[in-house]
């Protein structure tokens, strides 16, 4: 069990682990309204490069094991002089002491409000508490297992305690020994297939699965599990068996239903899928899973009429999903209905979230309506919005070729081969760029590049030869001229 927190309580109690861990001045500096990148630094010291590393680690294990969070990023130097934990909202700076002088983080951000230690030593109380309660549990279970070693409740319970506190080796621990007692415990079975599942060992999942299915055949929990393992195996006709076998136990669950079209959508039937997912909604009218994934499949079928009423019923039940303005808007687009797709796009890039896919939607429909000076400003907020995808700068110098800008197309191929500098099929649009701006040489080196990255790649191979011959041809009537 994992527990929500604000980045301020994170901020708080991180600095108690690294209390309790005898870090030295320790501070959390509130920068939310000095800085766009996060809204917590907690910064502390250590006396020793040995130290450094120990807090460091320490505290990425306790963040992990008590909110199950790991970190964005991590920098650090070699010799361990600071280390660095991006927790996205929360920046946490471990340094020795020496380095702290050097880099004064807190005289930098002098501007930024400093948290007292009484504050957040009081705001991290409760979590401190939480871990404490939990620990006494454990114990007290533990106890209780010493005096009743076949009682398979003390187990259970047990293996509750460790899962809250998402020691998960402890579960699976717990939960053999109690199988050595009661090999027949279905719950335990069924929970460790659980634990094997969400940690992407099937095989191991369909073991304890299957032995499930041997002790209770009724159980319609065991068919669904056992389908939804042999789907993430992508075993399409085991999956779907255990799927209907579920059914025949309990033909009510709209989520059956929703499973069963998701395996159709995910092998590309998209008829069946569709029935399916009609089938889910019958059933739960106001499912919006299932009425996202029924307008996904209406318009992979070309019914954009119908994608678009399933749409609209989303949004009007959650008019801040982003996701869904832009399938709504991507829709409208692919229906010619200018003046309302813009209008969804609009509405989705003011949605709170991410918008690099969103500007580069909203670009590809500006250049299909022609608007190439307004979509080629899109793709630079998409650039800015994520500098290190290459895709924005590829569809960018897709607009200024197709519109004959073939320099200012060549520009943002070679900003996307900065990123990704080992991609053919950029050396194949640049290649092509040359070739339409008749610079026929340059265009046969970068074609030589590509098939080089790519020698088994015969669509290449033929491209290079084609202009190859072309360039040999124009040469020999050059040549044939020029005696005369």
């Amino acid at each position: 069990m994992s527990i929500d927190i604000t980045s301020y309580k994170l901020a708080c109690v991180i600095a108690r682990f690294l209390d309790e861990k005898i870090a030295k001045d320790i501070s959390i500096l509130n920068i939310s309204n000095v800085s766009s990148f996060a809204d917590y630094f907690v910064i502390c010291s250590a006396q020793t490069n040995t130290q450094v590393k120990a807090l460091t680690e320490n505290l990425a294990d306790k963040v992990k094991t008590t909110f199950s969070r790991l970190p964005l990023g991590r920098e650090n130097d070699v010799k361990n002089r600071w280390n660095l934990i991006d927790y996205g909202d929360v920046v946490v700076h471990i340094l020795h002491q020496d380095e702290r002088d050097t880099y004064a983080i807190e005289k930098f951000w002098n501007h930024a409000f400093s948290i007292p230690r009484e504050t957040w030593l009081q705001e991290s109380k409760e979590y401190s508490e939480y871990e404490k309660e939990l620990n006494k549990a454990i114990e007290k279970t533990v106890l209780k297992m010493a005096l009743e070693p076949n009682n398979t409740e003390h187990y259970h319970e047990l293996a509750k305690y460790y899962a809250m506190d998402n020691q998960y080796e402890k579960v699976i621990s717990v939960y053999e020994s109690l199988l050595e007692i009661d090999p027949k415990d279905l719950q335990t079975l069924l929970n460790l297939g659980s634990i094997w599942f969400y940690s992407k060992e099937y095989k191991k999942a369909l073991k304890y699965f299957n032995q499930a299915m041997l002790v209770n055949p009724s159980n319609y929990l065991v068919y669904y599990n056992m389908a939804n393992t042999y789907a993430e195996l992508k075993n399409f006709p085991k999956a779907l068996h255990y799927y209907n076998r579920t059914l025949d136990f309990n033909s009510q669950d709209p989520e059956v239903y929703n499973a069963i079209a998701l395996l159709y959508h995910d092998f590309e039937d998209y008829v069946e899928a569709r029935a399916y997912y009609e089938k889910a909604l019958s059933l739960d009218p106001e499912n919006l899973t299932a009425l996202v994934d029924l307008g996904n499949v209406c318009f992979k079928l070309f019914d954009y009429n119908k994608a678009l009423e399933y749409y609209y019923k989303v949004f009007k039940l959650a008019p801040d999903n982003k996701t869904v303005a832009l399938c709504i808007a991507n829709t409208l687009a692919v229906n010619k209905d200018k003046e309302k797709c813009y209008d969804y796009f609009e509405k989705a890039i003011a949605l709170p979230g991410d918008n690099y896919k969103a500007y580069i939607c909203y670009a590809i429909a500006k250049s299909d309506f022609k608007d190439y000076e307004d979509a080629a400003e899109l793709y630079k907020k998409a650039v800015e919005a994520n500098p290190n995808e290459a895709n924005a700068y590829i569809l960018s110098g897709n607009l200024y070729s197709n519109i004959k800008k073939y320099k200012e197309a060549e520009a943002q191929y070679k900003e996307a081969l900065k990123i990704n500098k080992l991609d053919p099929s950029i050396y194949v649009l640049i290649a092509n760029v040359y070739y339409m701006n008749n610079e026929i040489e340059r265009s046969i080196y970068s074609y030589r590049a590509a098939v080089n990255m790519r020698p088994e790649n015969d669509e290449y191979k033929l491209v290079f030869i084609q202009v190859l011959d072309d360039f040999i041809e124009d040469y020999r009537k050059d040549d044939i001229v020029a005696t005369f």
